[in-house]
Protein backbone atom coordinates (compact mmCIF):
# COMPACT_ATOMS: atom_id res chain seq x y z
CA UNK A 1 0.00 0.00 0.00
CA UNK A 2 1.38 3.44 -0.98
CA UNK A 3 1.80 6.29 1.43
CA UNK A 4 -1.07 8.23 -0.14
CA UNK A 5 -3.38 5.22 0.11
CA UNK A 6 -2.40 4.77 3.73
CA UNK A 7 -3.10 8.43 4.41
CA UNK A 8 -6.54 8.24 2.85
CA UNK A 9 -7.30 5.07 4.82
CA UNK A 10 -6.57 6.94 8.00
CA UNK A 11 -9.29 9.40 7.08
CA UNK A 12 -11.88 6.71 6.35
CA UNK A 13 -12.74 6.41 10.00
CA UNK A 14 -13.47 10.12 10.36
CA UNK A 15 -16.77 11.78 9.57
CA UNK A 16 -15.00 14.22 7.29
CA UNK A 17 -13.69 12.85 3.99
CA UNK A 18 -10.18 14.05 3.14
CA UNK A 19 -8.88 13.53 -0.41
CA UNK A 20 -5.16 14.22 -0.63
CA UNK A 21 -3.44 14.92 -3.94
CA UNK A 22 0.24 15.36 -4.73
CA UNK A 23 1.23 17.25 -7.85
CA UNK A 24 4.68 18.75 -8.51
CA UNK A 25 5.62 18.51 -4.85
CA UNK A 26 2.49 20.45 -3.78
CA UNK A 27 -0.14 19.04 -1.44
CA UNK A 28 -3.79 19.65 -2.17
CA UNK A 29 -6.50 18.55 0.25
CA UNK A 30 -10.21 18.47 -0.45
CA UNK A 31 -12.37 18.30 2.63
CA UNK A 32 -16.03 17.42 2.37
CA UNK A 33 -18.16 17.79 5.48
CA UNK A 34 -20.67 15.03 6.01
CA UNK A 35 -22.06 16.76 9.08
CA UNK A 36 -21.91 20.30 10.31
CA UNK A 37 -18.62 20.93 12.06
CA UNK A 38 -20.29 22.42 15.10
CA UNK A 39 -22.21 19.24 15.77
CA UNK A 40 -19.02 17.23 16.46
CA UNK A 41 -17.65 16.89 19.99
CA UNK A 42 -14.44 18.69 20.85
CA UNK A 43 -12.64 15.35 21.36
CA UNK A 44 -13.50 14.23 17.82
CA UNK A 45 -12.30 17.51 16.44
CA UNK A 46 -8.99 17.14 18.26
CA UNK A 47 -8.62 13.57 16.99
CA UNK A 48 -9.28 14.69 13.43
CA UNK A 49 -6.65 17.38 13.70
CA UNK A 50 -4.11 14.87 14.97
CA UNK A 51 -4.89 12.60 12.05
CA UNK A 52 -4.53 15.45 9.61
CA UNK A 53 -1.18 16.28 11.13
CA UNK A 54 -0.12 12.65 10.72
CA UNK A 55 -1.21 12.67 7.08
CA UNK A 56 0.66 15.91 6.43
CA UNK A 57 3.81 14.45 7.96
CA UNK A 58 3.54 11.30 5.85
CA UNK A 59 2.99 13.31 2.67
CA UNK A 60 5.97 15.51 3.44
CA UNK A 61 8.12 12.38 3.82
CA UNK A 62 6.70 11.03 0.56
CA UNK A 63 7.64 14.21 -1.29
CA UNK A 64 11.10 14.11 0.26
CA UNK A 65 11.57 10.48 -0.80
CA UNK A 66 10.34 11.30 -4.31
CA UNK A 67 12.82 14.14 -4.64
CA UNK A 68 15.58 11.92 -3.31
CA UNK A 69 14.68 9.21 -5.84
CA UNK A 70 14.77 11.73 -8.68
CA UNK A 71 18.19 12.89 -7.55
CA UNK A 72 19.40 9.29 -7.33
CA UNK A 73 18.10 8.50 -10.83
CA UNK A 74 19.79 11.59 -12.23
CA UNK A 75 23.10 10.59 -10.64
CA UNK A 76 22.81 7.05 -11.96
CA UNK A 77 21.97 8.36 -15.41
CA UNK A 78 25.01 10.63 -15.44
CA UNK A 79 27.25 7.83 -14.19
CA UNK A 80 25.99 5.43 -16.86
CA UNK A 81 26.47 8.01 -19.62
CA UNK A 82 30.03 8.59 -18.43
CA UNK A 83 30.75 4.85 -18.57
CA UNK A 84 29.16 4.62 -22.00
CA UNK A 85 31.30 7.48 -23.32
CA UNK A 86 34.47 5.99 -21.85
CA UNK A 87 34.07 2.97 -24.16
CA UNK A 88 34.46 5.24 -27.21
CA UNK A 89 31.23 4.36 -29.00
CA UNK A 90 31.36 5.04 -32.76
CA UNK A 91 29.28 7.77 -34.35
CA UNK A 92 27.04 7.50 -37.40
CA UNK A 93 27.01 10.32 -39.95
CA UNK A 94 24.16 9.14 -42.17
CA UNK A 95 26.22 7.85 -45.10
CA UNK A 96 24.18 5.37 -47.19
CA UNK A 97 26.54 2.47 -46.55
CA UNK A 98 24.68 -0.64 -45.30
CA UNK A 99 27.81 -2.32 -43.95
CA UNK A 100 28.87 0.77 -42.00
CA UNK A 101 25.35 1.25 -40.65
CA UNK A 102 24.98 -2.37 -39.48
CA UNK A 103 28.44 -2.31 -37.90
CA UNK A 104 27.46 0.81 -35.99
CA UNK A 105 24.20 -0.75 -34.77
CA UNK A 106 26.00 -3.91 -33.64
CA UNK A 107 28.67 -1.98 -31.76
CA UNK A 108 26.12 0.19 -29.94
CA UNK A 109 24.12 -2.91 -29.00
CA UNK A 110 27.26 -4.54 -27.61
CA UNK A 111 27.99 -1.52 -25.42
CA UNK A 112 24.43 -1.39 -24.09
CA UNK A 113 24.52 -5.08 -23.20
CA UNK A 114 27.94 -4.78 -21.58
CA UNK A 115 26.83 -1.89 -19.38
CA UNK A 116 23.33 -3.34 -18.86
CA UNK A 117 22.00 0.07 -19.79
CA UNK A 118 18.29 0.53 -18.98
CA UNK A 119 16.16 0.64 -22.12
CA UNK A 120 14.58 3.97 -21.22
CA UNK A 121 17.99 5.69 -21.36
CA UNK A 122 19.30 4.26 -24.61
CA UNK A 123 17.80 6.76 -27.05
CA UNK A 124 19.16 9.67 -25.00
CA UNK A 125 22.64 8.14 -25.07
CA UNK A 126 22.66 7.24 -28.78
CA UNK A 127 21.67 10.66 -30.10
CA UNK A 128 24.94 12.04 -28.70
CA UNK A 129 26.67 9.92 -31.34
CA UNK A 130 24.71 11.00 -34.40
CA UNK A 131 26.74 13.32 -36.62
CA UNK A 132 26.53 14.91 -40.06
CA UNK A 133 23.29 14.25 -41.90
CA UNK A 134 22.10 11.90 -39.16
CA UNK A 135 22.42 14.64 -36.54
CA UNK A 136 20.54 17.15 -38.71
CA UNK A 137 17.80 14.59 -39.30
CA UNK A 138 17.43 13.98 -35.55
CA UNK A 139 17.05 17.70 -34.82
CA UNK A 140 13.96 17.67 -37.02
CA UNK A 141 12.58 14.42 -35.58
CA UNK A 142 13.68 14.58 -31.93
CA UNK A 143 10.11 15.06 -30.70
CA UNK A 144 9.51 11.44 -31.64
CA UNK A 145 11.26 10.43 -28.42
CA UNK A 146 8.23 11.68 -26.49
CA UNK A 147 5.94 9.18 -28.19
CA UNK A 148 4.69 6.27 -26.07
CA UNK A 149 6.98 3.23 -26.20
CA UNK A 150 9.55 5.02 -28.37
CA UNK A 151 12.89 3.33 -27.70
CA UNK A 152 16.17 2.24 -29.25
CA UNK A 153 14.52 -0.32 -31.57
CA UNK A 154 12.12 2.30 -32.90
CA UNK A 155 15.02 4.71 -33.49
CA UNK A 156 16.87 2.03 -35.45
CA UNK A 157 13.85 1.56 -37.70
CA UNK A 158 13.58 5.29 -38.39
CA UNK A 159 17.29 5.48 -39.22
CA UNK A 160 17.03 2.50 -41.56
CA UNK A 161 14.07 3.99 -43.38
CA UNK A 162 15.94 7.26 -43.85
CA UNK A 163 19.54 6.28 -44.58
CA UNK A 164 19.29 2.64 -45.63
CA UNK A 165 16.90 2.54 -48.61
CA UNK A 166 15.56 -0.76 -50.03
CA UNK A 167 17.66 -0.40 -53.19
CA UNK A 168 20.87 -0.66 -51.15
CA UNK A 169 19.55 -3.65 -49.24
CA UNK A 170 18.76 -5.39 -52.53
CA UNK A 171 22.24 -4.60 -53.84
CA UNK A 172 23.91 -6.21 -50.83
CA UNK A 173 21.56 -9.17 -50.95
CA UNK A 174 22.49 -9.81 -54.60
CA UNK A 175 26.17 -9.50 -53.72
CA UNK A 176 25.74 -12.20 -51.11
CA UNK A 177 23.80 -14.45 -53.49
CA UNK A 178 26.67 -14.41 -56.01
CA UNK A 179 29.55 -14.45 -53.52
CA UNK A 180 32.48 -16.69 -54.56
CA UNK A 181 35.91 -17.17 -53.03
CA UNK A 182 37.76 -16.04 -56.15
CA UNK A 183 41.23 -14.71 -55.29
CA UNK A 184 40.44 -14.46 -51.57
CA UNK A 185 41.84 -16.81 -48.98
CA UNK A 186 39.37 -19.01 -47.12
CA UNK A 187 39.51 -16.73 -44.09
CA UNK A 188 38.94 -13.60 -46.18
CA UNK A 189 36.04 -15.32 -47.90
CA UNK A 190 34.56 -16.37 -44.54
CA UNK A 191 34.76 -12.80 -43.22
CA UNK A 192 33.01 -11.39 -46.27
CA UNK A 193 30.44 -14.18 -46.14
CA UNK A 194 29.59 -13.23 -42.56
CA UNK A 195 29.40 -9.53 -43.39
CA UNK A 196 27.05 -9.94 -46.35
CA UNK A 197 24.89 -12.65 -44.78
CA UNK A 198 23.30 -9.96 -42.59
CA UNK A 199 21.55 -8.61 -45.68
CA UNK A 200 19.92 -11.94 -46.55
CA UNK A 201 19.17 -13.56 -43.17
CA UNK A 202 16.45 -15.77 -44.63
CA UNK A 203 19.09 -17.59 -46.72
CA UNK A 204 21.16 -18.56 -43.67
CA UNK A 205 18.40 -18.97 -41.11
CA UNK A 206 19.68 -22.41 -40.03
CA UNK A 207 23.15 -23.79 -39.38
CA UNK A 208 22.78 -26.26 -42.23
CA UNK A 209 21.73 -23.65 -44.79
CA UNK A 210 24.63 -21.44 -43.70
CA UNK A 211 27.14 -24.27 -44.15
CA UNK A 212 25.74 -25.27 -47.55
CA UNK A 213 25.95 -21.76 -48.93
CA UNK A 214 29.46 -21.22 -47.54
CA UNK A 215 30.73 -24.46 -49.08
CA UNK A 216 29.13 -23.61 -52.43
CA UNK A 217 31.27 -20.49 -52.75
CA UNK A 218 34.62 -22.22 -52.08
CA UNK A 219 37.08 -23.30 -54.77
CA UNK A 220 36.22 -26.73 -56.19
CA UNK A 221 39.55 -28.16 -55.02
CA UNK A 222 38.48 -27.38 -51.45
CA UNK A 223 34.91 -28.53 -51.94
CA UNK A 224 36.14 -31.99 -53.03
CA UNK A 225 38.10 -32.39 -49.81
CA UNK A 226 35.29 -31.09 -47.61
CA UNK A 227 32.71 -33.39 -49.19
CA UNK A 228 33.92 -36.36 -47.14
CA UNK A 229 34.00 -34.42 -43.86
CA UNK A 230 31.35 -34.15 -41.16
CA UNK A 231 30.87 -30.84 -39.41
CA UNK A 232 29.32 -30.05 -36.06
CA UNK A 233 28.76 -26.36 -36.84
CA UNK A 234 29.40 -23.59 -39.34
CA UNK A 235 32.51 -22.50 -37.45
CA UNK A 236 33.76 -26.08 -37.51
CA UNK A 237 33.45 -26.05 -41.31
CA UNK A 238 35.36 -22.78 -41.57
CA UNK A 239 38.19 -24.08 -39.38
CA UNK A 240 38.54 -27.28 -41.41
CA UNK A 241 38.37 -25.36 -44.71
CA UNK A 242 41.22 -23.11 -43.55
CA UNK A 243 43.31 -26.17 -42.69
CA UNK A 244 42.48 -27.85 -46.02
CA UNK A 245 43.60 -24.72 -47.84
CA UNK A 246 46.90 -24.71 -45.95
CA UNK A 247 47.65 -28.34 -46.87
CA UNK A 248 46.65 -27.88 -50.51
CA UNK A 249 48.81 -24.78 -50.93
CA UNK A 250 51.80 -26.53 -49.35
CA UNK A 251 51.39 -29.46 -51.71
CA UNK A 252 51.05 -27.18 -54.72
CA UNK A 253 54.19 -25.30 -53.72
CA UNK A 254 56.07 -28.58 -53.33
CA UNK A 255 54.92 -29.76 -56.76
CA UNK A 256 56.11 -26.52 -58.33
CA UNK A 257 59.51 -26.93 -56.66
CA UNK A 258 59.84 -30.52 -57.86
CA UNK A 259 58.92 -29.56 -61.42
CA UNK A 260 61.45 -26.74 -61.45
CA UNK A 261 64.12 -29.11 -60.18
CA UNK A 262 63.35 -31.65 -62.90
CA UNK A 263 63.40 -28.95 -65.56
CA UNK A 264 66.82 -27.81 -64.42
CA UNK A 265 68.14 -31.35 -64.49
CA UNK A 266 66.80 -31.93 -67.99
CA UNK A 267 68.24 -28.64 -69.15
CA UNK A 268 71.65 -29.53 -67.73
CA UNK A 269 71.61 -32.98 -69.40
CA UNK A 270 70.92 -31.42 -72.79
CA UNK A 271 74.06 -29.32 -72.53
CA UNK A 272 76.41 -32.25 -72.26
CA UNK A 273 75.79 -33.60 -75.79
CA UNK A 274 76.23 -30.08 -77.13
CA UNK A 275 79.46 -29.75 -75.23
CA UNK A 276 80.46 -33.13 -76.56
CA UNK A 277 79.66 -32.07 -80.12
CA UNK A 278 81.61 -28.89 -79.58
CA UNK A 279 84.57 -30.90 -78.33
CA UNK A 280 84.14 -33.24 -81.24
CA UNK A 281 84.20 -30.37 -83.69
CA UNK A 282 87.17 -28.90 -81.90
CA UNK A 283 89.01 -32.24 -82.00
CA UNK A 284 88.04 -32.71 -85.61
CA UNK A 285 89.58 -29.35 -86.47
CA UNK A 286 92.66 -30.28 -84.53
CA UNK A 287 92.92 -33.58 -86.41
CA UNK A 288 92.46 -31.73 -89.67
CA UNK A 289 95.33 -29.46 -88.70
CA UNK A 290 97.52 -32.42 -87.98
CA UNK A 291 96.62 -33.84 -91.39
CA UNK A 292 97.49 -30.57 -93.14
CA UNK A 293 100.79 -30.32 -91.37
CA UNK A 294 101.58 -33.93 -92.22
CA UNK A 295 100.79 -33.26 -95.86
CA UNK A 296 103.02 -30.18 -95.96
CA UNK A 297 106.01 -32.29 -94.84
CA UNK A 298 105.63 -34.79 -97.70
CA UNK A 299 108.10 -34.67 -100.62
CA UNK A 300 107.07 -35.82 -104.09
CA UNK A 301 109.38 -38.51 -105.50
CA UNK A 302 108.36 -37.56 -109.05
CA UNK A 303 109.05 -33.83 -109.10
CA UNK A 304 111.00 -33.40 -105.86
CA UNK A 305 108.62 -30.79 -104.43
CA UNK A 306 106.74 -30.67 -101.08
CA UNK A 307 103.12 -30.72 -100.11
CA UNK A 308 102.00 -33.61 -102.25
CA UNK A 309 102.69 -37.24 -102.89
CA UNK A 310 103.71 -38.84 -106.08
CA UNK A 311 100.14 -39.97 -106.82
CA UNK A 312 99.01 -36.36 -106.36
CA UNK A 313 101.77 -34.94 -108.51
CA UNK A 314 100.55 -32.78 -111.34
CA UNK A 315 103.86 -32.05 -112.94
CA UNK A 316 103.37 -31.07 -116.58
CA UNK A 317 99.72 -30.23 -116.07
CA UNK A 318 100.36 -26.59 -115.06
CA UNK A 319 98.33 -27.04 -111.85
CA UNK A 320 99.01 -25.11 -108.59
CA UNK A 321 100.17 -27.19 -105.67
CA UNK A 322 99.24 -24.51 -103.05
CA UNK A 323 102.89 -24.05 -102.15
Amino acid sequence: MSTIEAANDINDGAHNEHNVHVNDDTIYEDVTHDDPYDDQPIEDHKERMERLETVSTMLAELIKDSQKQKSTNANENASMLKKFSSLNPPSYDGKPDPVEFEDWINRIDQLFETLQCPKEWRVYFVVFYLSGQASLWWKVNKERKNEPRFGWNELQKLLRDKFYPPSLRKQKEDEFLHLQQGTMSVMEYANKFMTLSRFAPELVSTEKSRMNRFERGLHLKYQYRLATQRFTSYQDMVDIAVNVERVVLLREAQNVGDKRKNDNQNHGGAKRPNQGNHNYRRNDSRDQGYSDRATRNVWCAKCGKRNHTESECRAGTKTCYRC
